[in-house]
């Protein structure tokens, strides 16, 4: 009797041990899941900001409107810029962001123009571009032409 209830503790006790060491798996488990997710909310975060860091808030387009004017004396072009809308529009898509329509009216030569588009592609803005026209007064290959660029800018 006393081997047959010893034994019977002893299973407890193995069954017991091995239930603890499952549940120690599970929390180790479980721990680092939490991490991963810190990590992942924190890379989120970063990410957010890095892309609201490029939209500017719509009473503060100065900068954008300076960034623009610096891009054309850099390349070589004259520019005249102005909002289409008076107000932020919401997006279509029913993102928190909104748009402000743009013109922008450029005179130089060809070879500028396309410097002036590969600048405004690295601006650090969302922008969109709708529509691009050029115009040649003396020819595309002229030293006269003109282009319109129409777009929206992406702001907060």
């Amino acid at each position: 009797v006393v081997i047959i209830v010893s034994t019977i503790f002893i299973r407890r006790g193995v069954h017991g041990v091995e239930e603890r060491r499952a549940l120690q798996q599970k929390l180790y488990s479980r721990f680092a899941s939490m991490a991963r997710l810190s990590h992942d909310v924190t890379e989120g975060r970063a990410a957010l900001a890095t892309v609201d860091a490029r939209i500017p808030k719509d009473d503060n387009l100065l900068p954008f409107l300076q960034a623009l004017e610096k891009q054309a004396k850099e390349t070589q072009n004259a520019a005249t810029f102005r909002f289409t809308d008076r107000t932020a529009m919401p997006m279509p898509d029913g993102s928190p962001y909104r748009f402000i329509g743009y013109a922008i009216a450029v005179s130089g030569d060809i070879r500028s123009f396309f410097r002036y588009l590969d600048a405004f592609a690295k601006l650090p803005y969302l922008v969109t571009i709708e529509s691009v026209a050029l115009e040649g007064v003396d020819g595309l290959s002229g030293t006269r032409s003109a282009m319109q660029i129409k777009g929206r800018l992406i702001v907060q």
